[in-house]
């Protein structure tokens, strides 16, 4: 429908325009340098523009569609409305100041070589020289009343983007032999940062402990961004079933390797069990290409391309995290490598530290982490996003999906037959599963409910095993990130939505087939993608 077509291409490329960032994530690099207008009068352009593309798409008469059609019209209006949401509402930008951190990553230039290092530089440059722009812009937008511990969270993510400009950048443009000098954009945006740090750092003088959104907007948050209209008490009590549900396992599994010690005790243990700071590419190598096999093997999902998640050390700037998935978006042209990038201990650390950093890549554990991010997970997943025709599908991905199906095949995986049935590999994958429930729990009751940050903190080391540090950390993420439920709500969704399939086809059900589906829609909220799959049956849990 030439209609249809001409109105959608037009809200994609003011999309785009309006969020640059996502577009240049997704390879769309003609959005290099650009930045977007958050200033209030941007936000209310764009809240207008909103309110127009909406209306539009909501007049085009259904019955005129076909299928696919109208599932695009039904998705983007999901995804326009999603960011209404967003910024009249939730309006994340005026309570949470890391919200705007992503618009002045530059790591995106250094990452990828999609470009001769110069072009990049450039487009560098440029977006460098609008970093206090941007940073103006959310200092007049956020609230003067903001939440402590966002707060401070904000800080250090700011703090870091300093250190990243002032140390990382230029020594990475200078190892890549770029010729084009930053030096004055780096200069005035650190300038910036400071400035809104010290910011920052005075509004903490003031700031409450509160952070919640409360029921009402949580409530909106799972509807407008995955399409679950259910009532909270009972996504908690479908939660808490699931978190019990995993924790018995978990008693049973520890049991099966060794009933003299707790799971605390085996969890410690298998964290000892890690390959040597100088093998640990090697080994994740070898894990990688064993997932891909058996894949393929046990025709679990089809690996559409020859194409291999390159196993990398993280380069310096980037070496905060102990591991991560860099993988190449839908529309990227030349750079079309996907990087699983693992960070060993550093040199100089002393062999405290450097055990405690490499328990994170313990041989238990290992399979799974890849598994997510991945093997069947992210990087299969993005593969077949490369492929799905659909300019809507590629854009609007709703977060419960992409991260509930990592999820989902981690547990997946195992009950397909990867590893042997050995419960040293279950344990490790319920400890994930725990700490997923965790947050779906601790993000409703924080929200809604009134849990404290330390009430949060116990619920993680009490059910997900953490210890004092990491506990704190995840509850803290749960004050600005309570979409964070969606780990677990996707993954129950998909194996609800897997579990309804194969009752309706019976013994033609296959699951490659079954995957292969499911990931040709891109990454739809669970609610679209069963009109596709399970007509009639839009239950979603």
């Amino acid at each position: 429908m030439s209609q249809l077509n001409a109105l959608v291409n037009a809200i994609l490329d003011d999309f785009y325009a309006s969020r640059p960032t996502e577009a240049r994530w997704l390879g769309l690099h003609r959005y290099d340098g650009l930045v977007p207008n958050h200033s209030r009068a941007g936000i209310g352009a764009r809240v207008a523009r909103l309110d127009e593309q909406t209306t539009a798409l909501a007049a085009i008469s259904s019955d005129e569609l076909n299928d696919d059609e109208r599932f695009d019209l039904d998705l983007l209006l999901a995804q326009l409305r999603f960011e209404q949401f967003q910024l009249t509402e939730l309006r994340d930008r005026a309570r949470n100041p890391i919200a705007w951190s992503d618009d002045i990553d530059l790591s995106g230039y250094l990452m990828r070589s999609y470009a001769p290092i110069d072009e990049r530089a450039a487009a560098l440059k440029t977006q460098a020289a609008r970093i206090p722009t941007v940073l103006a812009n959310a200092t007049d937008v956020l609230d003067h009343d903001l939440s402590r511990p966002v707060i401070e969270t904000s800080i250090d993510v700011f703090k870091g983007a300093a250190a990243f400009l002032r140390d990382d950048v230029p020594l990475a443009l200078a190892e890549a032999g770029a010729t084009v000098s930053v030096d004055a954009e780096i200069a005035d945006a650190l300038a910036a940062i400071d400035q809104f740090v010290t910011m920052l750092e005075h509004r903490l003088e003031t700031a409450s402990d509160s952070f919640a959104i409360g029921p009402d907007l949580l409530r909106k948050l799972v509807y407008y961004g995955e399409l679950v209209d259910i009532d909270l008490d009972q996504l908690l009590r479908i939660g808490e079933a699931d978190l019990e549900r995993n924790l018995e396992a978990a008693r049973v599994t520890a049991a099966q390797i060794d009933p003299t010690l707790t799971v605390e005790q085996i969890f410690r243990r298998q964290g000892r069990d890690h390959p040597s700071a100088d093998r640990l590419v090697a080994e994740v190598s070898n894990v990688l290409e064993d997932l891909r096999q058996f894949l393929i093997d046990h025709a679990i999902v089809s690996v559409p391309s020859e194409s291999r998640c390159l196993v990398e050390e993280t380069p310096s700037f980037l070496r905060w995290a102990f591991a991560m998935m860099d993988t190449a978006g839908p529309y990227e042209d030349e750079s079309v490598e996907s990087f699983y990038l693992v960070t060993p201990p550093e040199a100089d650390w002393d062999e405290e530290r450097r055990e405690e950093w490499l328990s994170n890549f313990d041989r238990s554990g290992l399979p799974g982490i890849s598994i997510h991010e991945a093997y069947p997970g992210h990087f299969i997943h993005f593969l077949h996003l490369r492929d799905v025709a659909s300019p809507v599908r590629r854009m609007a991905l709703s977060y419960s999906f992409i991260e509930g199906w990592a999820h989902y095949v981690e547990e997946m995986m195992l009950e397909e037959g990867f590893g042997g049935g050995d419960p040293r590999y279950r344990l490790a994958q319920l400890k994930e599963a725990l700490l997923r429930n965790c947050r779906l729990v601790a993000s409703i009751k924080m929200h809604a409910y009134g849990m404290s940050l330390d009430e949060a903190t116990d619920l993680l080391k009490s059910k997900a095993f953490l210890e004092e540090a990491p506990a704190r950390a995840e509850a803290v993420r749960g004050t600005f990130d309570p979409g964070y439920l969606n780990y677990t709500l996707g993954k129950l969704m998909m194996r609800k939505l897997r579990a309804d399939v194969q009752s309706l086809e019976g013994e033609r059900f296959s699951l490659r087939t079954f995957h292969d589906r499911v990931l040709a829609l891109g990454a739809p909220p669970f609610a679209l993608a069963r009109r596709v799959l399970t007509p009639g049956n839009e239950s979603v849990l």
